[in-house]
């Protein structure tokens, strides 16, 4: 169980930022995500100027566990204390004519990494993205053999970072799209690693 004091050690768990263009929503939300994380885990955020999309502020957090328990413990976690934060946002300042931006949740837990994508210009969608991680990461650890041979295969996940691109080296690699009218994360594609 986590609490207020307990902060995991870097190789349990840890989350890493990236964003490019500026943008205030962007930031305000970075900046809310970093005060949730880091009374838990150790958090690195950093600027990143990709060029890959000029138009749309791209946004990616990085999670890294040790195990599949502590992930949904800690998403949990986040989850709650990120809607809480926010919600008083969400009923002041919904904007749907804001700019979107472009959100990329990578959670790489053993040899399993999973990506949720999607676009947002309010908090109330990225609040709800953040309370559905868990029911991705536990849709991806449950997939029986039978039924990944059936999904069709994407690409490998990739992502940038302080170094360039870095690419998951996962055996398994699930990809999923946020569904804003059902609040759940639905596969895509799955990507297998031989």
């Amino acid at each position: 169980m986590i609490t207020d004091n307990n902060i995991f050690d870097k190789d349990q768990a840890r989350a890493e930022i990236y964003y490019d263009l500026y943008d205030p929503l962007l930031f305000e939300i970075r900046e809310e995500l970093e005060q949730v994380l880091s009374p838990s885990i150790p958090v690195e955020s950093k600027r990143i100027m990709w060029g890959v999309a000029p138009n749309i502020p791209i946004f990616e957090i990085i999670f890294i566990f040790a195990g599949t328990q502590i992930a949904t413990s800690i998403l949990n976690k986040i989850a709650e204390d990120f809607y809480s934060l926010v919600k008083d946002k969400i009923r002041k300042t919904l904007n749907k004519d804001h700019k979107p931006i472009r959100l990329n949740i990578i959670v790489i837990v053993n040899e399993i990494t999973t990506q949720g994508s999607l676009t947002f210009n309010d908090h109330e969608t990225i609040a709800d993205a953040m309370k559905a991680v868990e029911q991705m990461i536990n849709d991806a650890h449950t997939k029986e053999p039978t039924e990944i041979d059936k999904i069709s295969k994407g690409a490998l996940i990739t992502w940038r970072d302080k170094t360039g691109i870095s690419s998951s080296q996962s055996k398994l690699q699930f990809l999923y799209q946020f569904d804003e009218a059902n609040k759940k994360w639905e596969l895509k594609s799955i990507h297998k690693l031989d």
